[in-house]
């Protein structure tokens, strides 16, 4: 920063706090174009991608198209351009980053400047390998590795290398051939280790990328040294997405080492990131490590949440790749006619069924991805509801020597005086002697083991009138106990026996859905659906079909 504003002859100490902060990008990206300084003209770069981008994506791309707009060389056009289409990358708008980088392509080829030429490439091949398109991703890597030779600056020859190195360890990683990758990110930081600028960061990432990588392979210790090392070498570094996956990655390892309260440290500060940044990558993979920690925590309503943030995120990546490819394809046919035109109606009944096949590839691509999510909180809901009915008959057991405290008397009300209002929302827990709330825990329990909860006219009052005590002390047992409201509390109960009668019993499964409902006590059909889906993130329907198909794959 003093660099640029060297070119002027000013001073930091003229400019008030308040105006700096106001100004900085702003300023930073005049005064860079002004001077056409290298070192000023980095400063700017690295503060929009490492720092702006991170939390206001919208600033950063105006600040990075004026920054083009300054440029004079071919190399600070081509530096912005691949600047605006890193920052495309991150919010996943593919068609504008690949485009952005095909400018940038045109530009640096026309120089001598194979440094550039060679990231731009990179750039490409990284783009076409993240929509699958792995010809052409081969195609771009190929034409880079034959361009690094030719870097005599010995800088720019071990920061390219490196570069591409850690490139071919990304394309490893799609592959799942985590071992391979972990030796191409090792040799990446040969390089690395002897390029003076920008070293810290370059090596961070590296040292998130070995983490995944020894994550995948299941050892778990490894994988957390390097994260820690990540996090040391960016202590001082600003929020950015590269410590949004290391704070991620910590806390899949301590998910994983089934250290949840370590776990939930990392992840808020992973999803604080990630919430703030226009990264979908970095949100997908930071709330599908969020959908694993509530499932591990058996947090039911926070479950459903990050499910939900989840599969938004990933349609959100599906819709923005789909109309990539119908982008491109529409452009090919526009261009076959006008080159073919002597032949229009053959090439346009060729391009009709191209597209007719590629839309049914995205169509059924985005099924099948919308199904393989479906099953897999099937089968996340078969084995929590398997330990929860394990858990259920363990204490069954373990109580089942004290039959006498399921029911009292009428002479033996539970009440420590005469409340008998339920609390309002805010409203503060009561109080309770010990064994008010034992013997109120007693008949809860055994409420539980019994079909009592199925009854469609139960409510608050006609449960505690059973218990033999009052609305409120048996609102804040709930509350206190099962960490729910009563009627939440209800459902739950409700939908639990009827995923174990489903799984149980196949006569169960050709029911109408509106029997189901009625079995469980529920008012209507729809409310049943409804509360069904919200539990379980499946509809009543879909959750038998998949229960059935299990059935059929046991029997074949």
């Amino acid at each position: 920063m003093l660099g640029a504003f060297a070119c002027f002859g000013l001073r930091g100490s003229r400019l008030k706090k308040n105006i700096l902060l106001l100004l900085f990008p702003l300023l930073f990206v005049y005064v860079a174009g002004k001077c056409q300084d290298a070192e000023a003209f980095n400063k700017v770069y690295t503060t929009i991608y490492l720092e702006t981008a991170q939390t206001n994506m919208p600033a950063a791309l105006e600040a990075a198209d004026s920054l083009y707009r300054v440029s004079e060389s071919p190399l600070f056009k081509t530096k912005s351009l691949m600047l605006t289409a890193t920052l495309y990358q991150q919010k996943e708008e593919l068609k504008k980053s690949i485009s952005y980088a095909e400018k940038a392509k045109t530009i640096i080829e026309a120089t001598s400047d194979f440094d550039w030429q060679v990231r731009v490439y990179g750039f490409l091949a990284t783009q076409y390998r993240l929509l699958q398109l792995y010809n052409k991703s081969w195609s771009y890597s190929t034409q880079a590795l034959k361009l690094v030779d030719n870097l005599t600056n010995p800088d720019a020859f071990n920061s390219t290398r490196g570069l591409m190195l850690q490139e071919l360890a990304h394309y490893e990683m799609a592959r799942q051939n985590y071992k391979a990758a972990i030796k191409y990110v090792k040799a990446s930081q040969v390089h690395f280790n002897l390029v003076p600028r920008n070293k810290d960061f370059l090596t961070m990432n590296n040292e998130q990328l070995l983490g995944q990588n020894f994550y995948h392979l299941k050892q778990f210790d490894s994988a957390a040294a390097y994260y820690k090392r990540g996090l040391n070498l960016g202590a001082t570094m600003p929020d950015n997405f590269i410590k949004g996956l290391i704070y991620n990655g910590m806390a899949s390892v301590y998910i994983e080492k089934e250290k949840l309260t370590e776990a939930k440290k990392y992840l808020d500060k992973a999803e604080k990131i990630a919430d703030a940044s226009g990264y979908l990558q970095l949100k997908k993979e930071v709330y599908k490590t969020a959908e694993l920690y509530h499932a591990k925590a058996r947090n039911i309503d926070e479950l459903a949440a990050a499910i939900k943030r989840k599969d938004t995120i990933a349609d959100q990546l599906n819709n923005k790749t789909a109309s990539f490819l119908n982008d491109t394809y529409s452009q090919l046919e526009t261009n076959k006619e006008k080159a073919e035109y002597s032949s229009k109606l053959k090439t346009a009944f060729a391009l009709a069924v191209s597209m007719l096949f590629v839309s049914s590839l995205i169509l059924f691509s985005r099924r099948s991805r919308k199904q393989k999510h479906q099953f897999e909180r099937f089968k996340e809901i078969i084995r929590m509801q398997n330990e929860h009915n394990l858990r259920l008959e363990q204490e069954f057991l373990a109580n089942s020597t004290d039959k006498n405290t399921a029911v009292h008397s009428k002479d033996e009300e539970i009440t420590n005086g005469p409340v008998t209002a339920a609390p309002s929302a805010g409203q503060a827990l009561l109080v309770m002697r010990p064994e008010t709330e034992k013997k109120l825990l007693d008949v809860l329990f055994h409420f539980e083991h019994s079909d009592l909860y199925l009854s469609r006219e139960l409510s608050l009052s006609s449960l505690a009138a059973h218990f033999n005590t009052n609305t409120r002390y048996l609102s804040d047992l709930i509350k206190k106990h099962r960490q729910k409201d009563f009627n939440k509390y209800i459902n739950e109960l409700r939908i639990n026996y009827i995923i174990t009668k489903l799984q149980d019993d196949n006569e169960w499964r050709q029911y109408k859905i509106s029997a189901l409902a009625e079995a469980a006590g529920f008012s209507s059909h729809s409310k049943f659906a409804a509360i069904f889906k919200d539990t379980t993130g499946l509809s009543p329907s879909l959750f038998i079909k998949y229960l059935q198909q299990e059935e059929d794959k046991k029997r074949g």
